[in-house]
């Protein structure tokens, strides 16, 4: 789930600006309200869908990434998971991504190197 918060005026304006007859209906799906506040999951189909947006990959599904991005080992992970989030790479970030790529290898890098 990827919630974001939203204002009800938020919601209808997006609704005004739609090009969907049926956003709000179309959209239902993907609001959550509660105690806390109104949020939408914008990873939810319906929302992608209200927003002509491609569908997510499914889980366990290859995606088509090239050699050169996909993850070696535990170490490539990390640091594309910090980098979605803004971390910067330093010099210890390298050591310990190098480190740990070696520690715990993904299998198709353990063939491709022997």
């Amino acid at each position: 789930m990827n919630l974001k918060s939203i204002t009800r005026e938020r919601l209808e304006t997006a609704a005004k600006n739609s090009r969907h007859p049926d956003f709000l209906k179309s959209i239902g799906p993907a609001i959550i309200d509660n105690a806390d506040g109104l949020f939408v999951d914008m990873d939810h189909p319906a929302f992608r869908q209200a927003f002509d947006l491609k569908p997510l990959p499914r889980a366990g599904v290859r995606t088509g990434i090239s050699g050169a991005q996909q993850s070696r080992g535990l170490g490539d992970t990390i640091k594309k998971l910090t980098s979605m989030v803004g971390i910067k790479q330093c010099g210890g970030c390298k050591k310990r991504q190098e480190a740990l790529n070696k520690l715990i290898p993904y299998k198709s890098a353990e063939r491709s190197t022997s």
